[in-house]
């Protein structure tokens, strides 16, 4: 049952998505900017969702790590100036942890040295975020492992 409550969220967050872009467009091509803006911002909001999603499913299904990395690295590529920037950059940070958490013995090295990586990401890009506690919590846990 959970997996098709979390199946129907993400069709649902994906419709809403390409709806609210596609809407943006048209009010963009009509010159009605801060009404295509306000659309544009429904699909971050949704793709930071889906992002999200992806990491639930991770804890819950133990293997959607990778895909909560690709989304949250997607909406950022495409959408570089969005607000949830710091969000979707700890939902990186934090899916990387987690993967390494679970990993197979032979891949957890190089597991919590990529999450060490994004740590540093995170890091530069808000040296005072709000989230850098939680933050240091996977960097600290991190770097007992990797011990060089």
């Amino acid at each position: 049952m959970k997996h098709l409550v979390y199946i129907v969220v993400f069709i649902t967050s994906f419709g809403f998505a390409q709806s609210g872009f596609e809407k943006g467009n048209v009010l963009y091509q009509k010159g009605q900017y801060e009404q295509a803006i306000q659309a544009y911002e429904s699909v971050l909001d949704s793709r930071q969702q889906s992002a999200e999603l992806y990491f639930n499913l991770g804890n819950y299904m133990g293997n959607n790590y990778e895909s909560a990395v690709i989304t949250a690295q997607n909406a950022l590529k495409k959408y570089p100036s969005t607000s949830y920037r710091e969000e979707l950059s700890m939902i990186i940070l934090e899916a990387k942890y987690q993967q390494a958490v679970q990993s197979v013995f032979e891949k957890k090295i190089e597991r919590y040295r990529s999450a060490i990586d994004e740590y540093y990401n995170y890091v530069n890009e808000f040296p005072d975020g709000k989230l850098r506690k939680q933050a240091e919590r996977i960097f600290n846990e991190s770097k007992k492992i990797v011990k060089d």
